[in-house]
């Protein structure tokens, strides 16, 4: 998605592994790639907390 020329956002899916990872970009800089958790990768504790798999 891109909002401006200065701001950009991007998806990445992997091919293989169904993992989802995000960055953006603010004035050229992209920050680094962060992983998109959902039910496919974490569990729920007992004490009801999301817990990466």
């Amino acid at each position: 998605m891109n909002y401006s020329n200065a701001f950009s956002n991007q998806l990445m899916i992997g091919y293989s592994s169904n993992t989802m990872w995000i960055r953006s970009t603010a004035n050229g800089a992209w920050s680094s790639w962060d992983k998109v958790y959902t039910t496919k990768n974490t569990t729920r504790a007992s004490d009801g907390t999301l817990q990466a798999i």
